[in-house]
C-alpha cells in the first residue's frame, strides 16, 4: 500500500462510539440523536463474570507462590489476546503485592512497558472524579441530594420538572435517564459551555426509566464543575479549574505523581504509551498507532492519565476509605462511602454507584470499573472485605477482551477457584477477531472514483463535510474528527478502529425526498447518526 494512505489512516481521530454499537457491552445506551468509548465502559465479558454462577471462593492469597503461578497465564494470555504492552497491579492490607509491566509501550522506538508508563485510564477517570465531589461535599459546598439550580440557577434539561428536581448524586449515577451524542464525534465542541448547553438537546432513552442505567458523559462531567460553579466561576475557566483542583485535592495528597488531565500521555511524561487501534488496509488486519482524541471538558467522565504505579496507590487509597498511609485524610470515609452504594440498576447482578460498578466477580463482591479512550484499556477491582485491588492495562483495542481475561485469572488464582472448562472471553474475543478479518476481506479498495461518489460531497448536518482526498472518502469536522471512509461489498465502513471499533460501523448514503442522507449504524443495525446534506 502506498506510504501516503498509511500515514493518511494513522493521523485521524477517530469516534469514541457508544458502547452499545460496538464492542459487547452490558450497558445500556442510548439511540443518537436523543453514544462510545470511550468508551465509557465495561463489556458483555464483565457481566458474564459477574452473574455465571461460581464455586465458593477460598481465603484470598497472595505469595511468591501464587504470582510465579499467575505470571505463567500472563504470558499465555498476552499471547492469545496479541497485546503489544500493558501492565498488571494487584494490591493488598495497604500494599503493592505484586507489579508487572511486559512487552512494548511503543512498537516503533521498541521501548518497553514499564510499571511508570503513562496511560489514558478513559472511564475509570469517573471513581477520580466521585472522590473529588466527595472532598467538596465534606466542604460543605453541597450536599449529595441538593438539587443542582440550587448551585447553578442556569442548569436546564428539556424537562422543566427534571431541572428542578436532579440532584448533585443523580447527575453521577447516569440514571436520569437521558441519552447523549457520541461523545467523541463531536469532541471537537466540548467547552464547558456546549456541555451544559447540550444537557437541553438530551431526550429521555426509548424504555429508559429514572432508575435505568444510561451512560451519559455529559451528565455526569457536569457534576464535577458544581464545586467550582457554587463559586461563582465563570463557564470558560472551568476546565483549568477542573484540571487544577482534582490535582491539588486528590493526586497531590497521595503522590500520583505521574496522574494528571491530559490528553496526550506524551504531555506528562517521556515515558509515556501509544495506543494501538484496528488499521484496515486491503484484505488484511492490522494494528496501528491511533493519534490522541481531545477530552476537553468531558475530562471527568474519560480525561485522566496515570501510571500502574500510581493508580495501584490510589486503589491502596480507596480500600483504606479515604485515608493516607500515613493517617491523613483526602475525603471523608463516610462521603466517599456514598460513592460505592449500588444506586442504578444495570442487571439482575450489577449496579452503577458514582463511577464504579457495584456487583460480584468471580463469587466475591466487587467493585470494578472498565476503562477506554483511544486504544487504552484499563480495569480496575475493589475487593473491599479483604482490602484487595486488581489493575489491569493494555495499549490495545484487542485489550479488552485481554483486560477482562487477566482481571478474572487473577481473582480465580489468589480465591483458588477452578477455572472453568470454556473459555467464553477467548471465544468472544476469536470470533470478533473472525469478523473483522472478514469484514478486510471484503474491502474493495481503498480509493474511490469521483463520479461514483460526487453526489455524497459536500456539507452535511452538525458541521460535517463529505470530501474526496487523495481519491479517498472522508466524513470531517472542521476542527474534529477526519474520518476514512473505506467502500466494502456492501456500502462503506470507517477505516480504523479505536475505543469501540469503527470497523463494525456502517456508513451508508440515500435520497430521500430529494435530500440526501449520511447514516451511521451498528452491526447491528441500530442508527447512530443520521445526518441530511444541506
Amino acid at each position: 500500500m502506498p506510504k501516503r494512505y498509511r500515514i493518511l489512516l494513522s493521523t485521524f481521530v477517530l469516534a469514541t462510539l457508544l458502547l452499545s454499537a460496538c464492542l459487547p457491552s452490558f450497558l445500556k445506551f442510548p439511540q443518537i440523536p436523543a453514544k462510545a468509548t470511550q468508551g465509557a465502559q465495561a463489556t458483555a465479558a464483565a457481566v458474564a463474570a459477574a452473574s455465571t454462577p461460581t464455586p465458593a471462593p477460598q481465603p484470598a492469597e497472595v505469595s511468591d507462590a501464587i504470582f510465579s503461578t499467575f505470571s505463567a497465564t500472563l504470558t499465555r494470555e498476552v499471547n492469545a489476546y496479541k497485546v503489544p504492552g500493558g501492565a498488571v497491579a494487584v494490591v493488598k492490607d495497604g500494599k503493592i503485592v505484586y507489579s508487572k509491566a511486559f512487552g512494548l509501550r511503543n512498537t516503533k522506538t521498541k521501548k518497553a512497558f514499564t510499571a511508570d508508563t503513562v496511560f489514558r485510564i478513559g472511564a475509570g477517570s469517573e471513581s477520580f472524579t466521585s472522590m473529588l465531589v466527595a472532598a467538596q461535599v465534606d466542604e460543605k459546598l453541597f450536599t449529595w441530594d441538593t438539587p443542582v439550580v440550587n448551585i447553578y440557577p442556569d442548569f436546564k434539561l428539556a424537562d422543566a420538572a427534571l431541572t428542578q428536581s436532579v440532584t448533585v448524586r443523580q447527575l453521577l449515577d447516569m440514571g436520569t435517564g437521558l441519552g447523549t451524542n457520541p461523545i467523541q464525534l463531536y469532541s471537537d465542541l466540548w467547552t464547558a459551555k456546549y456541555l451544559f448547553g447540550d444537557l437541553t438537546n438530551q431526550a429521555p432513552v426509548q424504555n429508559a426509566g429514572k432508575s435505568t442505567f444510561v451512560y451519559n458523559p455529559e451528565m455526569f462531567a457536569s457534576a464535577a464543575y458544581l464545586g467550582q460553579l457554587s463559586k461563582k466561576a465563570s463557564l470558560a475557566d472551568l476546565e483549568k479549574g477542573y484540571a487544577a483542583e482534582i490535582k491539588q485535592r486528590v493526586f497531590a495528597p497521595m503522590g500520583l505523581k505521574n496522574t494528571a488531565v491530559c490528553d496526550d500521555p506524551a504531555k506528562v511524561s517521556s515515558n509515556s504509551a501509544v495506543s494501538y487501534g484496528y488499521y484496515l488496509p486491503k484484505g488484511t488486519l492490522q494494528l496501528a498507532a491511533m493519534p490522541s482524541a481531545q477530552a476537553h471538558a468531558g475530562a471527568p467522565a474519560f480525561g485522566i492519565c496515570s501510571t500502574l504505579t500510581d493508580m495501584a496507590n490510589y486503589l491502596i487509597v480507596q480500600l483504606n476509605d479515604g485515608t493516607l498511609p500515613g493517617g491523613a485524610k483526602v475525603v471523608s470515609a463516610e462521603n466517599l462511602a456514598e460513592t460505592k452504594k449500588p444506586l442504578v440498576t444495570i442487571d439482575a447482578n450489577t449496579s452503577y454507584g458514582m463511577g464504579w460498578m457495584v456487583g460480584n466477580l468471580q463469587g466475591s463482591p466487587a467493585l470494578y470499573r472498565s476503562g477506554s479512550m483511544d486504544s487504552f484499556k484499563t480495569e480496575m477491582v475493589l475487593v473491599p472485605q479483604d482490602k484487595l485491588g486488581i489493575l489491569v492495562v493494555a495499549n490495545s483495542e484487542p485489550g479488552q477482551y485481554f483486560v477482562d481475561a487477566v482481571r478474572d485469572d487473577l481473582l480465580r488464582t489468589i480465591y483458588k477457584i477452578p477455572a472453568p472448562a470454556t473459555d467464553q472471553n477467548l471465544a468472544a474475543f476469536q470470533a470478533h477477531d473472525v469478523q473483522l478479518n472478514t469484514l478486510a476481506v471484503s474491502v474493495k479498495s481503498l480509493t474511490v472514483n469521483k463520479s461514483s461518489v460526487s453526489a455524497y460531497l459536500g456539507k452535511y448536518d452538525l458541521g460535517w463535510t463529505v470530501k474526496l482526498q487523495n481519491n479517498m472518502l472522508w466524513m470531517a469536522r472542521p476542527a474534529g474528527n477526519q474520518l476514512v471512509l473505506v467502500p466494502t461489498d456492501t456500502g462503506y465502513v470507517i477505516g480504523t478502529g479505536n475505543e469501540l471499533n469503527g470497523l463494525l460501523l456502517q456508513v451508508t448514503f440515500t435520497k430521500e425526498s430529494g435530500k440526501v442522507w449520511l447514516t451511521i449504524t451498528n452491526d447491528k443495525g441500530a442508527v447512530i447518526n443520521k445526518l441530511s446534506k444541506q
